[in-house]
């Protein structure tokens, strides 16, 4: 292996904290890391859109070194699992490991061998060429005046009337009135059925689930801190069908999506800040004119620790506004739709979640159309168990066990506890 002390000639070191996040999945990569010590855990994001531990990086690896020669993104996001420190190389330096780390270069050729392998595998199985990968939400797209203006006055005409309509949600109970975050005239969003629920956490202290982080707002690009989900700690305690997690001790579906405090831009945290441009000193815009501001100063709530179910059901219909006013990208927007059919199932809500069922259904089938044949086998498993729970929840069985066959055909052969489960679900489901 190369000398630490020629490598840090063309580097710099870092010291990392336990649990702090090194980059995620999609972020743009400009440099790869060597591990000087520690522990490093590799996350990807499942069909949910949540992370799920593939592997481990040591002390001695590299990481990072697919992307960062090409400046494409990240396909997972890596997480310190103890105090540690690597060695970062830029991009512009990348020439300098042939000088003094050949064996580096050599390492990276035979990885992208392999990627390079893997893709034309892919290539021969789905009989076209890959098509170019979505990019992330373009907000510079909503420079066109016009639809600024359209925009403003579709959402400036139920400015008011949201807040009569959230401060009516009390139940006949005589519930406590929702949070002003939540009755000071947000955006109308909500369905007419919608009415306030009630769902509490069961635990008393989730500041050691959560970290503050630095992001930018891609839309009015100014700066802010939010509190997201400590992935490193998390514990998965049981999984379904569907693609949810659940976590010892935390329900995540409360810290997913964020909203900047300044335009009311919403995301989910795994993908606010990557989309837009970079923040450039005197360039600043500022949040006038934004389709998502509210103009009587609905103020979001990036900076707060908790957030009560209304709000988070907020948080993931104004996350789908954003999108269909930007990319509507199908899996994001199936996820989103998805995490509120959980939520109105928890709270038995069974109309709210039917529709939010079939809106998952219709986007995650578009998802599928357009990328089934290139998806490897894994993923369109996990995707069509997803397709076939949905449809049950809607009623629709046929449809169900139909999806559970071809993954049974898909996988003959494999003897895997994911294939068992799928044959016994699929009598479940014949037996209705």
């Amino acid at each position: 292996m190369a000398d630490i002390n020629l490598l840090r000639k063309i580097g710099r070191s870092e010291l990392v904290p336990e649990n702090n996040v090194v980059f995620f999945q999609g972020d743009v990569g400009t440099s790869i890391y060597f591990v000087l010590k520690g522990t490093f855990g590799v996350y990807i994001n499942n069909f949910s859109g949540f992370p799920t531990r593939v592997a481990e990086i040591k002390q001695g690896s590299v990481f990072g070194e697919v992307a960062a020669i090409d400046e494409g993104l990240r396909s997972a996001t890596v997480v310190s699992e103890e105090d540690g420190a690597v060695l970062i190389i830029e991009k512009e330096n990348f020439g300098e490991l042939l000088v003094y780390a050949p064996d580096i270069c050599e390492k990276i050729i035979a990885t992208l061998r392999r990627r390079i392998e893997s893709t034309s595998d892919i290539l021969r199985q789905a009989g076209k060429n890959v098509p170019m990968r979505s990019s992330y939400t373009q907000i510079k797209q909503l420079k066109n005046a016009e639809n600024n203006i359209n925009l403003m006055k579709l959402m400036t005409q139920d400015l008011r009337k949201l807040n009569d309509r959230l401060t009516a949600l009390n139940d006949s109970a005589g519930q406590s009135p929702l949070p002003k975050i939540m009755s000071n005239e947000a955006i109308k969003l909500l369905p007419d059925e919608y009415t306030s629920l009630k769902l509490y956490d069961d635990f008393k202290d989730n500041s050691r689930m959560l970290f503050r982080q630095d992001y930018c707002c891609p839309y009015c690009t100014d700066d802010l801190q939010t509190f997201i989900p400590l992935i490193s700690v998390l514990k998965p305690e049981s999984a379904a069908l569907d693609g949810r997690t659940l976590y010892k001790g935390f329900d995540i579906l409360r810290y997913t999506n964020i909203i900047c405090p300044h335009c009311n831009y919403a995301d989910s945290y795994q993908e606010f800040g990557r989309s837009g441009p970079k923040r450039i000193q005197g360039e600043h815009k500022g949040s006038e004119g934004s389709p998502f501001s509210n103009i009587e100063s609905f103020t979001g709530y990036a900076d707060a620790y908790y957030h009560t179910i209304d709000e988070t059901v907020m948080s993931y219909y104004l996350n789908i506004h954003c999108l269909n006013l930007t990319a509507a990208d199908p899996l994001r927007l199936a996820n989103a739709w998805i995490r509120l059919y959980w939520i109105f199932g928890d709270c038995k809500k069974s109309e709210l979640a039917k529709q939010a069922a079939g809106n998952a259904r219709r986007y995650y089938d578009q998802y599928l159309a357009e990328n089934g044949k290139i998806m490897f086998i894994e993923d369109k498993m996990r995707l069509q168990a997803i397709l076939g729970e949905l449809n049950a929840a809607l009623g629709e069985y046929d449809k169900a066990r139909a999806f559970y066959e071809q993954n049974i055909e898909i996988g003959k052969g494999m003897k895997t506890d994911l294939i068992r489960e799928y044959k016994d679900r699929h009598k479940e489901l014949k037996r209705r």
